[in-house]
């Protein structure tokens, strides 16, 4: 039988580079040899030469291990939609809604799901607002989260646990994006599930629960570093009922 060619597109130009990087090192060293041959490319450099091979027949199905915006949200995967290559993950729409965190609540709030209270601010907004902080402690409780709306992993996010730290958290976070966005904190647990899609069926797998690496609140991803692997547990991560 012949080998599935497999497009492996991992780096682009976020500032999650090294981490998809990474990412895509993992998958290419884990791949099953006997059933798959896989063809490595970075999106920052190769999408012509990927959209030739798509075109040519040469390939099969694309592994997304790309990570950030122009990545994981909507823009590559719009573009397998274009050369007509199946690729892995979510579609176009919902990479689009998940990689925005106001978006994303937004539906969520709509579609009737608790989430956790937050503010979205701009640059001209902080400037313009000399009682930001007091507001936003006032309103979203201590201590908060300040992160960018539209960038993934823990990339310019500070914990705030004082309002004198807001403005340092807030100047750390306008070096990432042009919005960032606040919220106070919960103990949660984080749990991917990921989908089997099968038409006309699909079903959920395992779930495994994921901590921080001991003595960190949360897994710390440093761009142009290697990330601190959170701990996955093999149990389930939902008990069954």
């Amino acid at each position: 039988m012949d080998k599935i060619r497999v497009a492996l597109l991992c780096g682009g130009k976020s500032a999650e580079r090294e981490v998809s990087l990474n990412s895509g090192a993992e998958v290419l060293a884990h791949l099953d040899q006997g059933r798959f041959t896989a063809t490595s490319y970075d999106p920052a450099t190769d999408i012509p030469r990927l959209a030739e091979d798509a075109q040519a027949g040469r390939l099969d199905v694309a592994f997304l291990a790309l990570h950030g915006p122009l990545g994981e949200d909507g823009t590559v995967q719009g573009l397998m939609e274009l050369l007509g290559l199946p690729y892995t993950g979510s579609g176009v729409l919902a990479s689009a809604l998940a990689m925005d965190k106001e978006a994303a609540k937004t539906v969520f709030r709509g579609a009737g799901l608790p989430v956790a209270p937050d503010m979205v601010v701009t640059r001209a907004g902080a400037s313009g607002e000399p009682d930001l902080a007091r507001m936003a402690f006032h309103t979203l409780g201590s201590p908060l989260v300040v992160k960018p709306v539209r960038l993934g992993s823990s990339v310019g996010l500070s914990i705030v646990r004082h309002e004198e730290e807001l403005t340092a958290a807030l100047t750390r976070v306008f070096d990432w994006a042009a919005r960032p966005f606040w919220k106070n904190t919960c103990r949660a647990r984080n749990s991917p599930v990921v989908w089997s899609v099968q038409p006309p069926t699909s079903r959920p797998c395992p779930s495994l629960r994921s901590s921080p690496p001991p003595g960190t609140p949360f897994s710390i991803i440093r761009p142009n570093t290697s990330p601190a692997r959170a701990r996955r547990s093999a149990r389930p991560a939902f008990p069954r009922k």
